[in-house]
């Protein structure tokens, strides 16, 4: 099944390495632009991944915080969406209770 992809982005959680970065290419390979989440320490791999992301000709934008911190996700997501308008999708590749983080993207 193939999705429409037109004006489609999504934040992906836990991006920076794994199964978290495995679906952030295939979201860019697939036409998504890419908001890249993970843990301030882990800049380095968002930087890079976000430079692959860039190579597909897709739009890909670090915004890396604690996703435990309520405060901190919801400024990701406002700006997320300030980048974009709109974010489709939001993939969690990370524990945390996922009702905490869909409801900043419900607001």
């Amino acid at each position: 099944m193939s999705l429409p992809t037109r004006n489609l982005s999504a934040i992906v959680t836990g991006s920076s390495r794994g199964i978290g970065r495995a679906i952030a290419l295939r979201l860019a390979n697939d036409g998504f632009s890419v908001a890249l989440d993970g843990l301030p320490s882990m800049q380095k791999g968002l930087e890079t991944l976000s430079r692959k992301i860039k190579s597909t000709g897709w739009e890909s934008m670090i915004d890396p915080c604690d996703v435990t911190d309520e405060k901190a996700v919801g400024g990701m997501v406002d700006r997320t969406v300030k980048g974009w308008l709109i974010c489709m999708w939001c993939v969690q590749c990370i524990y945390v209770p996922l009702t905490f983080l869909l409801s900043h993207i419900a607001k």
